[in-house]
């Protein structure tokens, strides 16, 4: 129903309107009356009719200038004004404030059915444009994902450039990148499948990465092919290579574990370098790719390390010639064959002219680099009360990745790591100091003097005050 507010200082004038039969073909009903401008004005900003029929001489304020009020207040409504004279001037404000007519009294019960029916048709005329206006937008917003989906894959796969001013238009109008940010591209495989991203399990991994995506921060993700996600991340470009290193592996981490433990799919994560220029998007992507050829049977995260593509190549040129001879490539198809050319190839370049032994060059690995900041933040730390989650926090990786990490680099477990630096600063406090009991379970991490004494006692063989009485009796130093 569209509702009618009717307007005028005469009371009989205006239940004589209100009572008129043929409001209801028009599905129109009286929504309120008042007897002047002012009060009218009140009332049509409560209650927001959609046809207001006015007077136009009334006390307090006449109906031109409430009409020229309203339509500033709701341009949406239509307007009809009505006068007891032939006055040209109001005719022409009426025009003016784009009333929808101007009716002279007595009034016609005719002329007033047919600007009724004038101001209803331009109400569901209004109503049908904004209908499909809504519909336009609704069904936009519900196709821009793809949109833009497809857009992210076509930048990644090099069909199109952000040279190209059309794409870029494209890419700025979708929001694609932020502002002033720097960008990686990730991709997460599960080399062990060939799923079209129509199959269920495909669909559910998928949605998975969306989810976790939307948490991370980071683009959604973008299929490739069977098996491949690609993710762009958008970083800060406040953060240092350090921190965006941190950022991207703890990420990486993130949806491989979740990836595990939602749908069981062990994944390999490959990132590339961290870039500036969003135009380079296909060269990241080209990066990605060539780390994940080069580590598609492993498990984890891996960077994108030209060092590490020059010896994919190496390799490649390798078995391209070892293929040559029937007689070699059927001493590698043995058990042992890749083994022995592993180490005589190792042994032949370290023995070169000019070469260097691998213990004095050693590499340090992204695990190296993780193992490292952990082991800094444990020696800065181990007097408070700390834990792996506590640590997997400073070094942006989930607790889970960073004990398996811990453990394969050091040989040890976080904890037995963190007890082994406690008791050895307990002993050099013991030895070099004469510090309280409390006092030196309290440094290195320990509240409690009577557990700190058990800890000790099982981990050294005796108590602090039995180490300390040791060696003060002068026995000879530990080895």
């Amino acid at each position: 129903m569209y509702k009618l507010l009717i307007v005028d200082d005469d009371e009989t004038e205006r239940r004589g309107i209100a009572g008129l039969p043929f409001f209801a073909r028009y599905a129109l009903s009286v929504a309120g009356e008042a007897w002047n401008g002012s009060q009218a004005l009140e009332q049509a900003l409560a209650i927001k009719p959609d046809i207001v029929l006015t007077d136009v001489r009334m006390p307090v304020m006449d109906g031109v200038t409430f009409a020229g009020h309203l339509k500033k207040a709701l341009p949406s409504t239509r307007i009809i004004l009505m006068s007891g004279f032939e006055d040209f001037e109001s005719a022409r404000q009426a025009v003016a404030i784009g009333a929808d007519a101007y009716l002279t009294k007595p009034l016609r019960i005719d002329e007033l059915e047919s600007a009724l029916r004038c101001a209803v048709g331009t109400l569901d005329s209004a109503a049908e444009d904004a209908y499909a206006a809504r519909t336009l937008r609704e069904r936009l917003e519900s196709v821009r994902p793809f949109i833009k989906e497809r857009l992210l894959r076509d930048l990644l796969l090099g069909v199109r450039s952000l040279r190209d001013k059309s794409a870029r238009a494209e890419a700025e109008e979708a929001e694609l990148f932020v502002p002033r940010s720097k960008l990686a591209v990730l991709l997460l495989a599960d080399v062990h499948t060939r799923e079209a991203d129509v199959t269920p399990s495909m669909m559910e991994l998928r949605d998975l990465l969306s989810r976790l995506c939307v948490t991370l921060n980071l683009s959604p993700p973008v299929f490739i092919h069977s098996g491949i996600f690609a993710v762009v991340a958008s970083l800060p470009a406040r953060l240092d290579d350090e921190g965006a290193f941190n950022h991207l592996q703890y990420c990486a981490n993130h949806m491989l574990d979740a990836a595990r433990a939602g749908c069981g799919r062990s994944l390999v994560a490959a990132i590339s370098g961290i870039e500036e220029d969003e135009a380079r998007l296909n060269a990241m992507y080209a990066q990605a790719s060539e780390t994940l050829r080069v580590h598609a049977w492993g498990t984890g995260a891996y960077w994108y390390a030209p060092a590490e593509q020059d010896a994919g190549s190496a390799a490649d040129a390798i078995i391209t010639m070892a293929g040559a001879d029937p007689r070699v490539q059927a001493f590698l198809d043995t058990e042992d064959g890749m083994a022995a050319l592993f180490e005589a190839l190792a042994a032949r370049w370290r023995d070169r002219p000019g070469g260097q032994r691998q213990e004095e060059r050693p590499l340090r690995s992204a695990s190296d680099a993780l193992v490292e900041k952990a082991v800094a933040f444990i020696k800065g730390n181990f007097h408070k009360e700390i834990s792996t989650d506590t640590i997997s926090k400073e070094v942006y990786i989930t607790p889970a990745h960073l004990r398996r990490v811990f453990k394969n680099v050091t040989g040890q477990t976080i904890q037995d790591y963190i007890l082994a630096m406690r008791m050895d600063r307990a002993r050099e406090l013991l030895r070099g100091t004469d510090k309280k009991m409390l006092e030196i379970a309290r440094s290195v991490g320990y509240e409690s003097q009577s557990y700190f004494n058990v800890v000790f006692k099982k981990y050294c063989g005796r108590s602090p005050g039995e180490y300390r009485a040791w060696l003060m009796d002068g026995s000879p130093s530990e080895g």
